[in-house]
């Protein structure tokens, strides 16, 4: 279930929000008659006369920025602080991780 400032970016219609539904069990009833009722179903996509998707590039664009970053390195870097971080057998205390935060 998503917060309410998450819907303002959806497009309304497109969507079934659990959180109009007293309970689980109505919003189970409301799938499963969506579910065998076609014209209620064709209804979450009467959106699509009005809008267009645009396809999001962002994903192949960072594979392609880190196999350009990757290709151009010389060397192998590897940044400790964030090894230290990231490291699950390793407990740090808020002392040391404060030494990784900007000032």
């Amino acid at each position: 279930m998503s917060s309410l400032h998450n819907l303002v970016h959806l497009i309304p219609g497109s969507y079934i929000n659990a959180l109009d539904y007293e309970s689980p069990e109505h919003l189970a009833q409301h799938l499963s008659k969506v579910s065998t009722n076609f014209t209620l179903y064709q209804r979450y996509f009467i959106w699509k006369k009005y809008y267009k998707i645009k396809p999001c590039k962002f994903y192949s664009n960072v594979c392609e920025m880190l196999d350009i970053i990757y290709q151009n390195t010389l060397a192998p870097f590897e940044d400790k602080g964030l090894s230290e971080l990231t490291n699950a057998s390793k407990c740090l205390s808020v002392n040391d991780m404060l030494k990784y935060m900007p000032n």
